[in-house]
């Protein structure tokens, strides 16, 4: 989520708490209950002349934990002998 009008910080637009209500009210009508997330709002940097605050949100639709989220790596959780078996029935 980008907020329409340019802030630095979250603390600087009077709308960034409404906004993520909304977004956060949408995801659940979509999958009909509050899903597990990961939510981010991102800040400008210290020293940074140029920045528009934003809000990051990852629902957990499947297993994912810190490791995913700090390094952008996932994890497969995938057992290569299934896969391995899966791909013998393809051929």
């Amino acid at each position: 989520m980008i907020p329409r009008s340019g802030a630095a910080s979250f603390t600087e637009d009077s709308g960034g708490a409404a906004m993520i209500h909304t977004a956060l009210r949408l995801l659940a009508e979509r999958f009909e209950s509050s899903p597990e997330l990961n939510l981010w709002v991102r800040t400008a940097p210290h020293g940074t002349e140029h920045f528009n605050w934003h809000v990051d949100i990852a629902p957990r639709l499947s297993i994912k934990a810190s490791f995913e989220f700090a390094t952008g790596v996932d994890i497969n959780t995938y057992p290569p002998e299934r896969a391995a078996a899966d791909l013998r029935e393809c051929l």
